[in-house]
């Protein structure tokens, strides 16, 4: 089997081929491609891309209890550098297989792995599951150490730009962050509000932008 082929057959449960074609560089679809079928190729792509980080993560620890010292040596065959791999490991190490939980994402389990307590990571698990809490909220509450919503993050954010007298451009940013979070949270769409909900917003992003590529910022 050709290193090629051995690439690709991972993919093969997943890949419907009489839409599409996979290979080691990339894949290609045919023209009258169902978009239920793309939208579940999706889903499975990311499942997989979401696993495989833990799968490498289990890989490493077992090769350190089990072989020593040469396990190092095995590393190089990933081709990932040093500190993802002792991300993937750390992880792994901290948020064992049975309190990993499927509806997450790995950047979802790395975050509460930093958590020293195993109840406390359990909990935040459990409550970035039921409140959809995206990644960078999901921080946020763990460093407050309490759940924190959109509307408080942002409050908090404009509250702390005040006090170190920050421009108001700032404060926009904080605006347009919370209404992002909270479009996750709730899984909604900026295009179902109303009108004049997204000529604000507009408006709001098209200031933003403005001002970033003239003073050349990166928010």
């Amino acid at each position: 089997m050709s290193e090629n082929t051995e690439n690709v057959a991972i993919f093969a449960p997943i890949i419907p081929t009489q839409y599409a074609a996979i290979t080691r560089n990339g894949i290609t679809f045919r023209e009258d491609t169902p978009f239920e079928t793309y939208i579940q190729i999706g889903k499975d792509l990311s499942r997989v891309s979401n696993d495989v980080q833990f799968i490498i993560g289990d890989w490493i620890l077992f090769g350190k209890k089990s072989y020593g010292e040469k396990y190092k040596d095995a590393l190089v065959v990933t081709g990932l550098d040093y500190s993802t791999l002792r991300d993937y490991a750390s992880a792994a190490n901290r948020i064992p297989l049975a309190s990993r939980n499927p509806n997450l994402d790995f950047s979802h389990h790395r975050t509460v792995a930093k958590v020293k307590d195993p109840e406390k990571r359990a909990y935040w698990l459990r409550t970035a599951e039921e409140k959809h809490m995206p990644v960078t909220l999901l921080k946020k509450s763990i460093i407050a150490d309490r759940v924190l919503d959109a509307a408080t993050l942002a409050a908090e954010r404009e509250a702390a730009s005040k006090e170190r007298g920050i421009p108001n451009i700032y404060n926009t940013v904080a605006t347009l962050n919370a209404q992002i979070d909270a479009i996750e949270e709730r899984k909604g769409r900026a295009d179902t509000w109303g009108q004049h909900e997204q000529e604000k917003l507009l408006f709001e992003f098209k200031a933003v932008i403005g001002f970033r590529k003239r003073i050349g910022v990166n928010f």
